[in-house]
């Protein structure tokens, strides 16, 4: 009873740095408590919190709180913010990646490289040791999440990634088939675009 009350807590505190961080990047209150609140309803946020606790359900806390300590350049408070992100989930990693080119791209060099390394360093970490070993211990996952999404262009993860690079038709394909068209549009929808607004100066 205890995490489940951590979760949703969690979950719902993760507003509040978002807010802070739209309002400072939109330099308007109102549009800022818009978008934060598209988010607070977003359905598909709420489905984890129905039952059991998932440690998954801590990353969005700590990402918000990453990404509102960069832009107030509070590096100790992003760096346990990231970190809370990637034990909380380990594809945050694919995050730690974006974030780290977006900081090169900013010019913050320094801070984007070593975000950039840790995001690489946690992938090879996860892929290359845990993984092997959860595997040798219990057996292959037969719905191990790469293997179930991206599986037709490889078996290991480097396989996959060179793959997707080679076939980009194929990838752009991958929303509109099966039944992921209805998924996206469901996942989508409650956005209504919102996150493509910018106020105009």
């Amino acid at each position: 009873m205890l995490l489940l009350i951590v979760q949703t807590l969690a979950l719902a505190l993760s507003a509040w740095p978002l807010y802070l961080t739209l309002k400072r990047w939109l330099d308007d209150e109102w549009t800022a408590a818009a978008l934060t609140w598209a988010y607070v309803v977003y359905l598909p946020l709420h489905y984890v919190t129905m039952f059991d606790f998932h440690p998954t359900a801590l990353m969005p806390v700590f990402l918000t709180t990453a990404i509102y300590a960069a832009e107030r350049r509070r590096w100790r408070l992003y760096a346990l913010a990231l970190l809370g992100a990637l034990i909380s989930r380990a594809d945050a990693a694919f995050v730690a990646l974006g974030l780290g080119l977006l900081f090169a791209w900013r010019r913050w060099t320094k801070v984007g490289a070593l975000t950039f390394t840790a995001g690489v360093l946690w992938l090879l970490l996860d892929f290359g040791l845990v993984v092997p070993l959860a595997e040798a211990k219990y057996g292959p996952d037969p719905l191990g999440l790469i293997g179930q999404r991206f599986g037709q262009f490889g078996a290991t993860p480097a396989e996959i990634a060179v793959n997707m690079v080679r076939n980009p038709g194929r990838v752009a394909a991958l929303p509109w088939t099966g039944k992921r068209p209805k998924h996206s549009l469901t996942c989508s929808s409650p956005w209504d675009g919102c996150p493509c607004w910018r106020p105009r100066g």
